[in-house]
């Protein structure tokens, strides 16, 4: 009777014991992969699908930068989007302001037969002063782009605060980049402000 329950109470001891080792080595291996996972950045985009890692991948490449005189938007890979693609569009919306729920917009769109004339083209940039003048304009043709503006009126001061929102690649596949997009993979926005005189 003694041995028995020594034997049981020994059975319980060890089944105890070996549920500890199991659960602790189970929560190392779980720390272990998610600071694997953490440092190689594979969280990010593990749940993606093929196209979507490729656009972020994409998107990684995007600068955005502003001067008194212009607003650029570059990218190592303008060449290669070129290759396969007719026309690439930016889109500007004024922020904090909407006429009927629909913000006030500028677009600069690029030819790519423009953009190939010269390889080592990286940025798409955009004269301030045609920025401004296009409210009243409504569309600007310029060499190798034009300009269009929308919700924008003559008798009205030119919003100060604006957004990169949408970046469309047109042609065989055409995709658009929003910001959200834009966001999400640069954790920031390529926001700008004018600064109108009339």
């Amino acid at each position: 009777m003694n041995i028995k329950k020594m034997l049981l109470i020994f059975m319980l001891l060890d089944f105890g014991f070996i549920g500890l080792v199991l659960m602790t080595s189970n929560s190392q291996f779980k720390n272990k992969r998610s600071t694997a996972s953490d440092s190689n950045g594979a969280t990010q985009t593990s749940d993606l699908t093929e196209g979507q890692k490729n656009k972020w991948a994409l998107v990684e490449t995007f600068q955005f930068q502003m001067t008194p005189d212009w607003i650029y938007f570059t990218t190592d890979k303008l060449q290669t989007i070129c290759d396969t693609s007719t026309l690439i569009e930016l889109k500007f919306s004024a922020q904090n302001i909407a006429i009927a729920g629909v913000q006030p917009s500028i677009k600069h769109i690029y030819s790519c037969d423009e953009i190939k004339k010269d390889l080592s083209t990286k940025t798409l940039s955009t004269n301030i002063s045609d920025f401004k003048k296009v409210r009243t304009e409504k569309v600007m043709i310029l060499v190798g782009s034009e300009l269009r503006s929308s919700q924008l009126y003559s008798d009205e001061e030119l919003p100060n605060d604006w957004r990169l929102t949408d970046i469309k690649i047109s042609g065989p596949s055409t995709f658009t980049i929003n910001e959200f997009e834009i966001e999400k993979t640069l954790l920031k926005h390529f926001d700008f402000e004018i600064i109108s005189a009339r």
